[in-house]
């Protein structure tokens, strides 16, 4: 059962493949949600050799309205203009996302596209990140610092307390 459940983890789940019609000068945009962990998206697209070419890009759902006023937004993928092809995206957050089939360069065409998509969540650990130099002497001293202060500050007290305690001596022979 914990084998089938496992598989059915690292299974590529599919979300997107459909076919869309995108208007000369617009563009498209297809939401997407990533839970819990990172996933990496793959996208194929195709358009008839007669169609425009076209390009796909990936940004989070949040820029959407930025990239359709025309500023400038973060992208995490993006195809250059083709017929054809694909995009690969790892996307290390978890939230909400959107591919968008561009075809603002075409101004005639109306671009039939194809696409077909993935997303596989990510089972595997990433590689260990390790600390700069410096904060790894300041991460060792200060926990050096709080080791001795305890220390000190609890021998201390046991040093007191052996003091203040009077034992009684051995009891004498003959009472």
């Amino acid at each position: 059962m914990i084998v089938l459940a496992l598989l059915l983890a690292v299974a590529p789940t599919a979300i997107i493949d459909r076919s869309i019609r995108v208007p000369p000068t617009e563009t498209r945009a297809l939401h997407f949600s990533i839970r819990n962990r990172p996933a990496t998206l793959e996208v194929e697209f195709r358009s008839p050799q007669s169609g425009p070419p076209v390009r796909l890009i990936v940004m989070a759902q949040a820029d959407e309205s930025r990239f359709r006023a025309g500023r400038q937004v973060q992208l995490f993928a993006a195809t250059p203009f083709d017929r054809g092809g694909s995009l690969r995206s790892y996307i290390a957050t978890p939230g909400e996302y959107v591919v968008v089939v561009d075809n603002r360069a075409e101004r005639h065409a109306t671009a039939n596209v194809a696409l077909k998509g993935t997303l596989v969540y990510d089972m595997a650990p990433r590689d260990a990140r390790y600390l700069t130099p410096r904060v790894r002497w300041m991460v060792v001293s200060s926990s050096l610092l709080f080791f001795f202060a305890v220390a000190w500050f609890a021998g201390r007290r046991l040093h007191a307390a052996m003091l203040g305690q009077r034992t009684p001596g051995p009891r004498p022979p003959f009472d």
